[in-house]
């Protein structure tokens, strides 16, 4: 036994000494002293953070990093790897770049790192991740550009200590500070120049280490051959744009910045039509970790640049350019030009200033004038003329010289203005002989509107900003009449006066001679520019249309775009004891987690539905909608909603809540979450003393501010009729406690009285808000407070009053409980009656039901107007209430009002009732008989009786008839019922010809009666004579027969031959034949001897069905035997 589990016991120390160390593994813990420091350490999802850690924290030789939701020196499957394989330095690393997922809610988390034995975990301590709306944020303008050049950042939600703003370019090493900057209310703007890198995405961030956020910089490549147009600085004297054409193994240098890093492996010449045309041979050459060439050689801009050999001769042509593959990523440069001089044989193009590789006949531009023209063939150092006319009218000249080559490329840039109209562009050389001119193309100058908000100085702003409305190339003469602003619904808002509330078309504000809009000198009237107040129309982009004429009266219109940006304008909470909207206080307003809120925004998006968000540091909920889920169609949102469960404020990172507004247009975006600025402080639910709680009285029925405006009484009725339902919204209670819900009932100065709702208390949730609902039972509406002779009738206010459970009372009420001191909105009972049934006739008897009278009093009930004398009275009992049964009185049929009079002088009630006209007299039946007109002596007659009342079919209560016969007899009928409204009787006519009349009466079951007769004709047989018989029938029917007879006389022979070899039944069979066609025969000479008769005809018949008969036995036998 020992020597058995002893071995066992030692196998199972063995295998715990092989685990134990995977065990360790998994659960290791932090070096002593180590630690992990992250910046910034509040920041939203997306974020690129630096993260360092202590020196020799670790023991490994690279470690991986993780965001972790928890705080315990472990990694889990739920931790998100962020870096891996970062290598350490003396057991440590500093300031590598990591970036949060975009994913990431918000929330508290740690950075952790693991070296690559498992061996420590190193937790940093807490952070913050926010709502990117509350979250610190950084902007970039532009996004995106070439490495060297000057950037603008900007910054909001920031704190008041220094940012620092770095380039990181995911190497701790090449971490770069481009500048440092004080923010100013929480935002900054500033300046910083990209640094020389390698093209690519790359992080800047901006944080005063603690705040921080990050954007995406992307660094594009530029390369460009070393001639005058791509280098200011080289040959200035002599400017050189192009090489010689037609020659091989020509030298071109190239210089670039923002390049990929790498090996320059090819370069391949292309021609503006994209086809390589030839390859360029050039010395081994690097890019190195600055984007440039790592070469000795430099431009005369100071860039490094390589020289290349082109292989092939080029022919004369613009839009050359070079394909770089370095590193295996090919880079484009800029054109360059190949040309020989000639003499006077020049070809020119004109081109976009951003597109100078290809050429264009045509080019638009509104205001001043940029193009590019570009050529070659030219003398060489000839002076060119490049001058653009409108007819006779020059607007532009300039002059260059063409190079040694014979090429050009003038960038003609004007600062001068030009109305609207369309010029050549015509090259002139200037030969010794004489100019040699070519039109290269032509320009069209197009009018153009421009609209700025003035505070935003982009064409994006909210509505109530001011626009500046200017432009160029306006056709002149023009003189502005109105503005459009039409939103992508269609919505269309007409601003007829300036932001001076000028009329604008009799305010005179004209273009300038040069287009320019509006003239702010030579005109008679405004000489200022048009400044317009965006009125209400919906966010996102809209069309804002300028209209005016010329002075010869032509209509112009001219159009440009502006995005509308969501605002909110208003925010306000409900004041219960006065039943007001009142506005949101500043900085923070303090309210209830299920307080009521109305929302005011405008600029709004279209047909979006809208939410509101309630963020903090570490939470985000959305609230309930009550009213108003979408804007109207020019924008304006107007939202009434309660707080979502928020937890109080009194806790870290807990509030103030900001209000996010959802589906929101901003940043030239739909859909977008903005900060309306808006913060609320969430109040610790339960603190009676000083926080009384908030009860709303049906929240549904309440009116928006917008319709009431602020601080007005009448959010919420104020006055309800006895079984109305009352549904409550109470808030800032204790969490989790039971409170009893009282109607509590005041009539003056005394003490105040209260009605339990329900016997079981209701439940808060965990936030202290809970929800009711019930019909208000009956309760009198004035009450007595003086004496029987000398009553005074005092109004009772009602209200909702809540008390908390109390553990050490017995019996809980209003004088053991715990008050609660909540606020709701006070409302009275307004006196309502209720009549059953809600119409009736004259002289019927109704049940008036009354409630919220005043107790005691009587009331007195009328019809239609008050009279001296009530149709009834009834007391009035202590809450309200009384049932008076009346006769409805002689009036004339139709609605009319029953009135119901307290004694009181107080109180009164009306119902709408309808009095019933008299039942109409009753109307007699009415009938049908129905039967055949002509029969012979012998036959039966069928008489049907159909009997209606109203004109509908009706069963009779009795029905009679007779029948007068010719001779003057009468005979009686008996009817037999077969259906609804019909009888029906058989009569056999007896041997008697002439006319017969059928009498019926009818008596329906209101007792009147109705008779109607129906007449029929006996007539007697008629012989019929042979003279009438066709002769004609009779000789077609004798030679029928006669060919069935001789068909006959076949089959029986058949027959006879057969029964010889066949069975006895076939013997049968043809002596039966034998008989029949006997009996045929027969028949056809008794036929013959009635020609023209009756009965030959019936004869012939009877033959004819012999035959067939015959047919039918020879097919069943003889066939199937054969």
């Amino acid at each position: 036994f020992y020597e058995k589990y002893g071995v066992s016991a030692l196998l199972v120390l063995l295998a715990l000494s092989v685990v134990a160390p995977f065990v360790a593994l998994s659960q290791a813990t932090a070096t002593k002293g180590a630690y992990l420091t992250v910046n910034p350490t509040t920041f939203a999802p997306g974020t690129a953070v630096l993260v360092s850690s202590s020196s020799g924290a670790f023991t490994g030789q690279a470690v991986n990093i993780y965001l972790s939701s928890s705080p315990l020196e472990a990694i889990s499957s739920s931790d998100v790897l962020l870096a891996s394989n970062v290598p350490l330095s003396n057991g440590g690393f500093s300031k590598v770049n990591v970036t949060i997922p975009s994913s990431t809610a918000v929330g508290t988390y740690y950075i952790k790192a693991t070296d690559d034995n498992g061996v420590t975990v190193v937790v940093s301590k807490a952070l913050t991740v926010e709502s990117p709306v509350i979250a610190p944020s950084i902007t970039l303008q532009p996004s995106s550009g070439y490495a060297g050049s000057t950037i603008t950042v900007s910054g909001v939600n920031f704190g008041t200590s220094t940012v620092t703003i770095y380039f990181i370019t995911g190497n701790p090493s090449t971490l770069q500070t481009l500048g440092t900057v004080t923010p100013s209310s929480g935002s900054f703007t500033t300046s910083v120049t990209i640094p020389y890198v390698p093209q690519g995405k790359y992080y800047i961030l901006a944080t005063d280490g603690t705040l921080g956020a990050s954007a995406v910089f992307v660094i594009s490549p530029f390369l460009a051959p070393e001639l005058s147009q791509w280098d200011p600085e080289y040959r200035t004297t002599s400017p050189l744009y192009s090489i010689k054409s037609g020659q091989a193994n020509l030298n071109l240098s190239f210089f670039g910045t923002g390049l990929p890093a790498g090996s320059v492996n090819s370069v391949t010449i292309y021609n503006s039509a994209g086809q390589p045309i030839s390859t360029a041979v050039f010395e081994p050459t690097q890019v190195g970790s600055n984007g440039e060439f790592s070469t000795s050689y430099k431009a005369a801009n100071g860039i490094p640049k390589l020289n290349v050999t082109i292989v092939g001769a080029l022919a004369s042509g613009v839009g050359y350019y070079a394909v770089f593959n370095i590193g295996g990523v090919n880079v484009k440069s800029a054109p360059f030009i190949a040309s020989t001089p000639t003499n006077g044989l020049f070809s020119a193009c004109m081109s976009s200033p951003s597109n100078p590789y290809s050429c264009t006949s045509s080019y638009s531009t509104t205001g001043s004038l940029s193009v590019v023209v570009q050529g070659y063939g030219f003398g060489a150092n000839d002076q060119v003329s490049v001058n653009v006319v409108n007819g006779a009218n020059t607007l532009t000249s300039q002059s260059a010289k063409a190079d040694a080559n014979g090429a050009i490329y003038v960038s003609i840039s004007t600062t001068e203005h030009f109305p609207a109209q369309t010029a050549q562009v015509v090259a002139i050389d200037h030969l010794a002989s004489g100019a040699i001119q070519q039109v290269v193309g032509t320009v069209t100058f197009v009018p153009q509107l421009t609209v700025t908000d003035v505070t935003t100085n982009m064409a994006e702003g909210a509505v109530g900003d001011t626009l500046l409305l200017n432009g160029t190339s306006f056709p002149v003469p023009f003189q502005a009449s109105y503005v459009t602003i039409t939103g992508s619904n269609g919505y269309t808002a007409t601003v007829t006066q300036d932001s001076s509330g000028n009329n604008i078309q009799s305010s005179g504000y004209f273009a300038a001679t040069n287009g320019d809009f509006a003239a702010t000198s030579g005109s008679t009237t405004a000489n200022k520019l048009l400044y317009i107040i965006l009125p209400n129309v919906p966010g996102g982009n809209v069309t804002v249309t300028l209209y005016g004429a010329t002075t010869a009266g032509a209509p112009v219109s001219i159009s440009a775009s502006f995005w509308v940006d969501t605002k909110l304008s208003a925010a306000y909470y409900i004041n219960l004891k006065q039943n007001e909207w009142v506005p949101f206080v500043s900085p923070i307003q303090p309210l209830f987690s299920g307080d009521i809120i109305d929302i005011q925004a405008t600029g709004y998006p279209a047909g979006v539905s809208a939410s509101v968000n309630f963020t903090a540091s570490v939470i985000n909920a959305e609230g309930t909608n009550i009213m108003g889920a979408t804007a109207l169609p020019n924008g304006y949102l107007e939202l009434i909603l309660s707080i979502p469960n928020l937890p109080a404020s009194v806790q870290s990172g807990f509030g103030p809540y900001t209000l996010v507004l959802n589906g929101a247009s901003a940043m030239m975006m739909l859909g977008q979450s903005i900060n309306t600025g808006v913060q609320v402080k969430i109040l610790q639910p339960g603190v009676y003393a000083s926080q009384p709680p908030h009860v709303y009285i049906n929240p549904a029925n309440i009116t928006p501010e917008s319709l009431l405006g602020p601080n007005t009484p009448g959010v919420f009725p104020t006055s309800y009729e006895v079984g109305s339902t009352l549904n409550l919204l109470g808030v800032g209670f204790t969490g989790s406690a039971k409170e009893y819900v009282y109607i509590k009932m005041t009539v003056g100065s005394q003490t105040p009285t209260y009605q339990l709702i329900t016997t079981q208390p209701v439940t808060t949730n965990a936030y202290g808000v809970f929800t009711l609902s019930f019909n208000l039972p009956n309760e009198s509406s004035y009450v007595n407070t003086g004496t029987m002779n000398s009553p005074m009738w005092t109004q009772v206010s009602y209200s909702v009053a809540v008390y908390e459970y109390n553990p050490s009372a017995v019996i809980q009420s209003p004088q053991t409980s715990t008050p609660t001191n909540d606020q709701a909105v006070s409302f009275t009972i307004t006196p309502a009656i209720e009549v059953m049934p809600s119409q009736a006739q004259v002289n019927s008897t109704v049940t008036i039901v009354g409630t919220g009278f005043a107790a005691g009093e009587t009331a007195s009930v009328y019809f239609q107007i008050t009279t001296l004398v009530p149709v009834g009275t009834a007391p009035v009992s202590n809450n309200g209430f009384f049932s008076v049964q009346v006769v409805v009185p002689a009036f004339s049929p139709g609605p009319v009002n029953i009135v119901a009079q307290g004694s009181s002088g107080k109180t009164n009630a009306t119902a709408p009732f309808t009095i019933l006209p008299p039942p109409p007299p009753p109307s007699s039946p009415t009938l049908q008989i129905t039967g055949a007109s002509t029969l012979y002596p012998g036959q039966t007659q069928l008489i049907t009786v159909f009997t209606y009342l109203n004109g509908a079919p009706t069963d009779m209560s009795s029905i009679s008839g007779t029948v007068l016969l010719p001779t003057g007899v009468t005979q009686s009928l008996s009817f037999l019922h077969v259906a609804t409204g019909e009888y029906q009787t058989v009569y056999l006519v007896p041997n008697i010809t002439g006319t017969y009349e059928v009498t019926v009466t009818v008596t329906a079951s209101n007792g009147l009666s109705t008779s109607g007769s129906f007449s029929f004709s006996v007539i007697p047989k008629t012989t019929i004579t042979t003279s009438t018989f066709n002769t004609t029938i009779f000789s077609s029917i004798s030679s029928e027969i006669a060919a069935l007879q001789s068909g006959l006389s076949s089959l029986q022979s058949a027959l006879s031959s057969l029964a010889s070899q066949t069975s006895s039944a076939i013997s049968a069979l043809s002596s039966s034949l034998s008989s029949i066609a006997s009996q045929v025969s027969a028949s056809f000479s008794s036929l013959s001897s009635r020609e023209s008769t009756l009965e030959a005809y019936s004869l012939g018949a009877l033959i004819i069905a012999f035959i067939a008969l015959i047919v039918i036995i020879y097919g069943v036998f003889v066939r199937r035997r054969m």
